[in-house]
């Protein structure tokens, strides 16, 4: 019987240092896993600068091999540095992304010069500028690219971290690069939300949302030495509460700006210069000193199905040389409503086409007095409107 009883007891004792022994596997693979975790994404006070394809890997040891299909990953990564550069990488051929990191630098938070490679991703980043003087000589922006092929940019943040430097700093800034994908980023509170030019090939703007920013919140420019050839696509973003105009447009290549909401800027809504081939349509824009403006030699626009209303001046003004656009089948609704002797809600001193010439119909204008044969006086020349709707277009 007591055989019996010491058997059993060594074995429940066994048990236990099983049991035990376990415990204290699981513990230290927690703490392993926590030290890994640490170390992975611990908070980096120097930023990371890369300026060959070697130091991914020797430099940093960053995951991936440098191709398309498996691109170095800058992943997951802190970065609280005092230094110019959260992130900079220049001249590499590799490919690489950068994705879901909190980054905040001085100067620059990430910025890429001479990337050879024919794609490269920035998506889903908090962006944080920190600048520690006012600018003079230096150019602030969180997102900075300077000449990249196939430049993707999405899902960002970008902000200033003072509002003393707020009006100092631009959110996302692509230079002489060749397709530029820049889609769903937050800009605001900034000098300029985004600003795309000299840029080559297919430009995309899409869904950003740019508010209350001291400049623009969206432009796209062109320098005529460079010699752009690029189309652009501008669509569903919110530029609400800028200091200039919602979007900015001088670029000769066709453009197609729809679906965007312009709001509330101190200047226009959308401002179309030196420009050919722009189409602007399905737009909203309401309280802005001018709905949409096309001047300095802009030719060949079609204005159309916008939804214009409540400017302080003009709904549509159209001036500087500008010729052979088509406006047609606009809601123009309470403009000019801070300034009642202009009386007219649109301007245009070039003589342009304000009606479809295919359904013979023109825009609605809420303060006519609409009749059969019906025409709409438009101020700054012999400009008419002169088959004008009887009911707002439905858009």
């Amino acid at each position: 019987m007591w055989k019996r009883y010491r058997k059993s007891k060594s074995g429940k004792t066994r048990l236990k240092f099983i049991v035990l022994g376990i415990i204290i596997l699981l513990i230290l693979s927690l703490f392993v896993g926590a030290l890994i975790w640490r170390y992975r994404n611990a908070v980096s006070q120097a930023g990371i600068i890369i300026t060959s394809d070697a130091d991914f890997t020797e430099k940093y040891n960053f995951p991936g091999s440098g191709t398309m299909l498996d691109p170095y990953r800058l992943e997951n990564l802190q970065i609280d540095t005092d230094n110019e550069y959260g992130i900079q990488i220049r001249d590499v051929s590799s490919y690489f992304i950068i994705r879901n990191c909190f980054i905040k630098s001085t100067l620059t938070v990430i910025q890429l010069i001479n990337i050879e490679s024919n794609y490269t991703l920035i998506e889903g980043n908090l962006c944080v500028l920190s600048p520690s003087q006012k600018e003079g000589q230096y150019w602030y922006v969180c997102i900075d690219v300077y000449y990249a092929r196939n430049i993707e940019i999405k899902d960002n943040i970008c902000e200033c971290s003072s509002s003393e430097f707020s009006d100092e700093v631009d959110g996302i800034i692509v230079i002489s690069s060749y397709s530029v994908f820049v889609q769903n980023n937050t800009c605001n509170n900034l000098e300029q939300g985004i600003g795309v030019g000299f840029t080559k090939n297919n430009i995309t703007i899409n869904g950003n949302i740019c508010n209350s920013n001291y400049k623009f919140g969206i432009s796209v420019f062109f320098d005529d030495s460079y010699g752009s050839n690029a189309s652009c696509f501008i669509a569903n973003n919110t530029c609400v509460q800028n200091t200039r105009s919602g979007i900015l447009v001088n670029l000769l290549s066709p453009s197609l700006i729809t679906g965007n909401d312009c709001s509330f800027n101190q200047d226009c809504g959308i401002r179309i210069g030196v420009n050919f081939n722009a189409t602007v349509m399905k737009n909203h824009l309401s309280n802005n000193t001018i709905g949409i403006q096309v001047s300095h030699q802009s030719y060949y626009s079609n204005i159309s199905y916008n939804h214009i209303q409540h400017s302080y001046l003009y709904g549509i003004s159209i001036d500087g040389e500008s010729y052979f656009h088509m406006v047609h089948h606009n809601n123009l609704i309470n403009n000019y409503y801070s300034n009642s002797s202009l009386f007219q809600q649109a301007y245009d001193n070039c003589n342009n086409t304000w009606y479809e010439p295919i359904r013979v119909e023109g825009n609605y204008w809420d303060n006519l007095i609409w009749f059969p044969g019906a025409i709409y006086i438009i101020n700054g020349s012999t400009t008419i409107d002169p088959f004008p709707l009887e009911h707002p277009v439905i858009i």
